[in-house]
């Protein structure tokens, strides 16, 4: 398992982008018929 350095792991949104920069680099997709997204406002 690895772990980002502490100064890394203050904002969310930055330990998820770099996860994302991870598994696009092993190409690691999802097809979109596979999420589960259910929508919360009708617009």
């Amino acid at each position: 398992m690895l772990l980002s350095e502490l100064k890394y792991c203050s904002d969310n949104a930055a330990m998820i982008g770099r996860v994302a920069v991870e598994m696009y680099k092993k190409e690691m997709f999802s097809s979109l018929e596979d999420l589960d997204i259910a929508p919360r406002s009708k617009l």
